[in-house]
């Protein structure tokens, strides 16, 4: 099987890439060495930052406020923020929000993606997931 990734996709990998090496894998540097955590204020710093580099939330629609790559162009992207422990999260394309943000806009009414996918997607709020098994 050949598989080649598209213009888009090399590009917005390599932006990924130099964010990943520029400013997310240095601050989980220093914060794995001091033992210190990681504040929500420099996340979203972080997220600031993805924005002007136009990589916030790569797999979801322009009008969520993500950059609206289809599954196949958004992949290098990932592999890029699966380098760093908070890499996916500094993109805002971390578990459960990911996945959560996919759901809505997949199956979500038009009152549902406005009340709750767009305040995900902008990371005003979170998701959570839940699955439990029958009893045995």
């Amino acid at each position: 099987m050949e598989y080649g990734d598209s213009e888009t996709a090399r590009d917005v990998a390599a932006r990924v890439e130099s964010f990943m090496d520029e400013v997310v894998i240095p601050r989980e540097r220093e914060v794995l060495r001091s033992g210190e955590q990681i504040s929500m204020d420099e996340i979203e710093e972080m997220w600031e930052q993805s924005k002007e580099r136009d990589l916030f939330a790569p797999q979801m629609p322009e009008e969520y406020g993500g950059q609206g790559l289809d599954f196949q162009d958004m992949l290098p992207s990932f592999e890029q923020v699966g380098r760093s422990l908070i890499g996916a999260l500094s993109i805002r394309a971390n578990a459960p929000q990911e996945g959560n943000m996919h759901t809505l806009e997949k199956v979500g009414t038009e009152e549902q993606k406005e009340e709750w996918l767009r305040p995900l997607v902008q990371g005003e709020i979170s998701s959570a997931f839940s699955m439990t098994e029958p009893p045995q």
